[in-house]
């Protein structure tokens, strides 16, 4: 009687010990399940309360303007827009850009440098604490000169505060030149 119960110990043990280690494994499954569960809910609240932001620009005859539109149902926040008129040495040199256009501080004369590729540009920048839905906003870029193209990043956020960026180059095909 004593060597049944002995292997029936045993048996009991085996069984408790696979009753274990696959809970162990469900258990750790459904850990895993419930992180990659709570990370797609967080990127769906995320997605849903995402602006629908963009910008571009129009040209009116001699103006350029800067849109920002939110096609969105979700405001967006801190939006920042920083742009850069850039124009050709080809077409215009610096130093004629500067004693023609350029104002210098106490009456000195800036130092304009150049890119690798023959560039220089002037910057400006725009910024809305808010832009609503369904909203578009149109400003007037204060370029002297029709610039050859224009570099854009726009920084904003969610109403979660998640920051996000944009970058543009529109070229001057698009602004209606050449």
């Amino acid at each position: 009687m004593e060597a049944a119960t002995i292997i029936t110990n045993i048996v009991l043990a085996c069984l408790t010990a696979v009753y274990v280690i696959l809970t162990k494994r469900l258990l750790d499954s459904n850990i895993e399940a419930n992180s990659q569960n709570r990370a797609l809910s967080i990127e769906n609240h995320r997605l849903q309360v995402f602006p629908q932001i963009s910008c571009h620009v129009e040209k009116n005859v001699d103006d350029l303007y800067i849109v920002i539109q939110n096609l969105g149902d979700n405001s967006a926040t801190d939006v920042d827009l920083i742009f850069v008129g850039v124009y050709s040495s080809e077409d215009l040199s610096p130093e004629q850009f500067r004693d023609e256009i350029v104002v210098g501080y106490r009456g000195e004369k800036p130092e304009i440098t150049l890119t690798d590729e023959g560039f220089f540009g002037i910057y400006d920048r725009i910024v809305y604490s808010t832009a609503p839905p369904n909203s578009k906003t149109k400003t007037k870029m204060l370029f002297p000169i029709l610039p050859n193209g224009i570099y854009a990043l726009m920084q904003f956020r969610d109403i979660l505060g998640n920051n996000y960026y944009r970058c543009y180059w529109i070229y001057y095909d698009k602004l209606g030149r050449g």
